[in-house]
């Protein structure tokens, strides 16, 4: 809802050519804003005062419904004309839409979604007319039946408000990216993480907030901005793989981006739902199964997962809260202990206790949850039900959705609520519960006050997202610029009251039009795959998986480790594939999650024959991992002789059945040996051809999932596998695609492998950069955003510290002049007076990954005078964009030496300020000349030549180091022993050459000069030899004095053979 608003917060001489009493730029800034909220205020109030008990209850619920039917006689129909809901969640789940081959899901999306619509403003829209051109909107909304007619039932016409329409989103899993075909494959935020760069994460929100809106949908639930600090290699560490990370600042950074891109895409129109505050990443048991328990004291939680949901609440200086502020936050529910206590008693949820509204208070919330929405999870998630069912097996909904909103709680889902996933059920519970509501509304003040504060600000966010980007404004400054009751300029604005004695505020006009809402025919042109947007966003998604892809194995930093080199012509490859089943829906086709022949094909379309021709078909075998199993398992496999065909490839079936069912979570086929989907040949694979295969191969690779053997027993293939057959390996390149969370392989396990690499999704795009990485096309780049033991990983706040191999850049001003201040021995001091402060600034600091270390990464400093080893104390300062600054007052005369340090990195060698007495002479600050970079490094924004002010100092690039001194014992040695190999080398050449008298003298005339030259170059005075230096290392000195040694000897033989 902040998006609408700030989309209209414009600069005013954009609307310079608008028509008002006076000029634009009469009316001041502040007063625009204050009374385009008061606008809002009173149009908000405008509405409560025409709505009925139902209206307001109503808008409180957002719940699931099964089919695809509006008509007047369908279950969805009474439910939003009659009790009034506020909102619906759509999903394949219900069997509002499908995702199967040649289905146009767009189409049926947006015209569903057109048709709920015109249900909320009383009026029936037909199927075939759903999806109107956009100038044939107007006249279609006129003469659409209303509903009433239609239905011969009477009943007080509906308050125009547009419903919430939502849909998980999140990317990669069926299990929660409900929009699939046609739409863009979208990675996975663990993914998004990998990348460390928030630009792709905001042109990913951007993607999905474009689609999300030109198919109507304007609720997204998500982003999750959980923060994965302890990866689990159990069941519950799949939910890793929809978390950014495990580091406060980059999971704040990656989800404030994407919230700012789907706001942008969405044109204000999508809100965002924020999950799941305060943040569960560190959960021992599945959420979605059981209410647990997080024992983390409020220190730890301040600085950890609760650091992203702030970031997203947090408003700008002037009070306004940014495009990357999330609209809504949904509780979590799970219980903790820093929050709620601990007792003998049996606590709630977080998201159903009173201690929610004081934490969100005490917190610093308090700004933002003045208009920000809370949304509870679905109500009848297995968790809740096993949480609230009473000892008779009730399961009180309506007591525990009251409860919901009393605690503060303004929108409630009611979803999943029934045990059996039967429909008719789930509509008599919503319809009970909301005539509850509606009667304690009648019957309790307070409760009926909760309820308004709760409608109010739904209301508000509705007006926001569905007013015209610019009309609040003009609005807004038409009445401060005369058109109001005194006819003056106002600096100051109206009042709610005194806006409704406005005539033109006070019209009866409906405040959001019917039209608004729809989506038109135009819109759905980007989902033509070759539209300008569907081309642009695969390009982007296909950037993601390039720059997420990571050698978790070898450590390809290290000098003597490298991927293995890419398979040639004549090499065996056998592929295994985790290609377990799930279902959308109840009665929908099983779909595989990815096929045995992805890789395959991929391989072949690449370096295959008709490609580069690398490869052959006959040397690739492609199996599952359920046939890996029954090989494990010693016995044959039933499923190898079955077929069936990929979900890609096979039409969905039905979603509406005569009687709707609905599937609480995205089903497997029952049996382990069922789980898999097999390309198999007719033929029954028998357990020594696959062993055959095995020893034949030269190479074999794993495509893995997570790793969770009660839903997909076959899942464990992979560690079974190098448990029980690890020494029939040798010779063989293993690879293991990561195509989950990448933290399921022990380090024993990791070790056998030729190549372990994290994908982070299973979608094409990600295979095909996969491939690419095996052929060695290009290297990964990615780094893991989450712990993973067994690797050089293993430590995320290790691997996000300053980098030890790097100089830390460190930079001198004198008010704005940047000083000449040199390293010890490479030439003369800066120069101030005494009494003067300086300035010292460090950075850009890359970490160990090359990418900017976190905001608030500790940088120290050692500032000491000379001589009297005088040690000032300088409190060390927390990094901002990569840069530490402290200003350091200078008292005294002296030579001071200044070195920062954080962590293991360094400045040394010291940098040289000299301090004058000012009595002796004002001191020159001498300027320094511009850093030049040399190397680039990578982060999430370029960067550029390092200004020469503090300031501008983000744009610098954090490479240039100054060079260390280049002469220590370990170059005398290296120096001497190349002095004493060259000498002898010299006398064997020429010992029966020369006579002895010029022999000699051409020896000492080498070791002069020599020894010349390395005294040259260590005093700094050789052109070039801190760049040697820098290449090099200690050999510089051995190149150094090898050609000065040869130099004289080459000369001496010229000016002999002239003579």
């Amino acid at each position: 809802m902040v998006a609408a608003l700030l989309f209209a917060l414009q600069p005013l001489a954009a609307l310079a050519q608008t028509e008002s009493p006076l000029a634009v730029t009469a009316v001041d800034e502040g007063a625009v804003r204050a009374q385009m909220a008061a606008l809002l205020d009173t149009r908000v109030a405008q509405l409560m005062a025409d709505m009925d008990v139902a209206d307001k209850v109503g808008q409180l619920f957002v719940i699931n419904f099964a089919g695809a039917d509006t008509g007047f006689e369908s279950d969805i129909a009474p439910l939003i004309h009659g009790y009034r809901i506020g909102g619906v969640v759509i999903s394949p789940r219900y069997g509002n839409f499908d995702n199967g081959n040649r289905t146009d899901t767009p189409g049926l999306v947006a015209g569903l979604t057109n048709r709920l619509q015109a249900l909320a403003y009383g009026k029936l829209l037909d199927p075939d007319e759903a999806i109107p051109p956009a100038d044939e909107v107007d006249s279609l909304v006129d003469n659409l039946p209303d509903l009433a007619d239609v239905s011969q039932e009477a009943g007080r016409a509906p308050v125009d408000i547009p419903l919430f329409v939502g849909v998980e989103q999140i990317g990669d899993s069926i299990d929660n990216t409900y929009l699939r075909r046609k739409f863009t494959t979208l990675p996975t935020q663990m993914a998004l993480g990998a990348t460390w760069n928030p630009d792709l994460a905001y042109q990913v929100g951007a993607i999905v907030g474009r689609e999300l809106h030109n198919v109507g949908v304007n609720l997204l639930l998500g982003p999750n901005l959980d923060m994965l600090t302890l990866p689990r290699p159990d069941s519950v560490g799949k939910l890793g793989v929809d978390m950014y990370g495990g580091n406060p600042y980059w999971v704040s950074e990656m989800g404030e981006a994407y919230i700012n891109g789907v706001h942008v895409g969405g044109r204000g129109q999508v809100l965002t739902v924020a999950r799941h505050f305060p943040g569960q990443g560190d959960v021992d048991r599945l959420p979605s199964d059981e209410v647990a328990t997080i024992q983390t004291n409020l220190d730890e939680l301040r600085a950890t997962a609760l650091a992203p949901f702030q970031r997203v609440t947090t408003p700008t200086g002037d009070g306004q809260m940014p495009i990357g502020a999330t609209d809504a936050l949904m509780p979590s529910n799970m219980r903790y202990s820093a929050i709620q206590g601990t007792g003998p008693q049996r606590l709630p949820p977080l998201s159903l206790s009173p201690d929610l509204n004081t934490f969100l208070q005490q917190e610093g919330f308090a700004d933002w949850r003045s208009d920000g929405l809370l949304m509870i999870n679905a109500l009848g998630l297995p968790a809740m039900r096993r949480h609230f069912t009473t000892e008779s097996g009730e399961f009180p909904v309506h007591v525990v959705a009251s409860n919901a909103l009393l605690v503060g709680n303004d929108l409630i889902y009611l979803g999943r609520l029934s045990d059996d996933g039967v429909w008719d059920d789930e509509r008599v519970i919503i319809e009970k519960t909301i005539t509850f509501f509606q009667e304690r509304y009648a019957a309790d003040p307070d409760f009926a006050d909760a309820v308004d504060q709760a409608l109010a600000r739904i209301l508000r966010a509705k007006l926001e997202m569905f007013t015209p980007p610019d009309q609040l404004r003009r609005d807004a400054i038409e009445i401060l610029a005369g058109n109001n009751p005194t006819g003056a300029v106002l600096t100051t604005a109206l009042s709610v009251d005194e806006l409704l004695t406005l005539p033109q505020v006070a019209a009866t006009a409906p405040l959001i039009d019917l039209g608004a809402a729809l989506v038109t025919a135009e819109q759905q042109a980007i989902f033509d795959p070759a539209s300008p947007e569907a081309v642009n966003a695969a390009a982007t998604v296909r950037q993601v998986a390039r720059a997420a892809i990571t050698a978790l194995h070898p450590d390809i930093s290290a000098p003597a480790e490298t991927l293995p080199t890419a398979p040639v012509e004549g090499e065996k490859i056998l592929i295994f594939t985790d290609s377990r089943l799930q279902r959308e829906c109840s009665t929908c086709i099983a779909q595989v999650a990815v096929s045995p022949d992805d890789l395959s094909d991929i391989i072949l379309r690449l370096y295959g024959p008709e490609a580069t021709g690398q490869i052959t078909p006959d040397q690739i075998a492609t199996r599952s991992f359920s046939e890996l199993t029954e090989l494990l398992d010693g016995q044959p496999d039933p499923a190898a002789t079955a077929t069936e065909t990929p979900a890609d490839s096979t039409p969905a079936a039905t979603t509406t059945p005569t009687s709707p069912g609905v599937t609480p979570e995205p089903e497997t086929l029952p049996g382990g040996a069922a789980e898999d989907t097999v390309n198999a040949p007719t033929e029954e694979i028998s357990g020594s051809i696959l062993d055959q295969e095995i020893a034949e191969a030269d190479w074999i690779i794993f495509n893995m999932l997570d790793v969770d053997p009660v839903r997909y027993p076959s899942s464990d293939a992979v560690k079974r596998f190098l448990r029980e057959r690890g020494a029939e390996l040798e010779g063989k390149q293993v690879i293991v695609l990561a195509l989950s969370a990448p933290y399921f392989l022990d380090a024993t396990e990791i070790s056998n492998l030729s190549a372990y690499l994290g994908v982070y999704a299973k979608s094409q795009p990600f295979l095909e950069n996969a491939v690419r990485v095996l052929f060695r096309s290009y290297p990964p780049t990615g780094a893991p955003p989450v712990s993973v033991a067994g690797t050089r990983f293993a430590d995320l706040s290790e691997r996000l510290q300053a980098d030890p191999l790097r100089t830390l850049p460190i930079d001198i001003f004198a008010g704005e002049t940047r000083l000449s201040a040199n390293a010890a021995g490479s030439g003369p001091p800066a120069v101030v007076d005494a009494g003067s402060s300086i300035r010292v600034q460090v950075g850009p600091i890359a970490d160990r990954n090359n990418h900017m270390v976190p905001d608030g990464t500790i940088v120290e400093f050692q500032v000491i005078y000379e001589g009297a080893e005088l040690a000032l104390n300088v409190q060390p300062a927390e990094t901002r964009s990569g840069f530490a600054v402290r200003e350091i007052p200078l008292a005294r005369p002296g030579s001071v030496r200044i070195v920062a340090t954080s962590g293991e990195a360094t400045s040394q060698p010291p940098r040289l300020v000299t301090v004058v007495d000012g009595a002796d002479g004002e001191a020159t600050p001498t300027a320094a000349a511009p850093i030049t970079p040399t190397v680039a490094l990578t982060t999430a924004t370029a960067l550029t030549t390092a200004s020469t002010s503090p300031d501008a100092a983000a744009s610098a690039d954090p490479n240039v180091r100054e060079t260390p001194r280049p002469v220590n014992p370990a170059t005398l040695f290296v120096a001497i022993f190349t002095l004493l190999i060259t000498l002898s080398m010299l006398l064997i050449v020429q010992v029966r050459i020369l006579p002895r008298t010029m022999l000699v003298h051409n020896l000492l005339w080498a070791v002069i000069i020599g020894l010349g030259a390395y005294i040259i170059f260590g005093v700094g005075l050789l052109p070039g030899g801190s760049w040697l230096y820098d290449q090099l290392d200690v050999w510089s000195a051995a190149l150094v004095t090898f050609l000065g040694m040869i130099a004289p000897i080459l000369w001496l033989q010229l000016r002999a053979l002239r003579d």
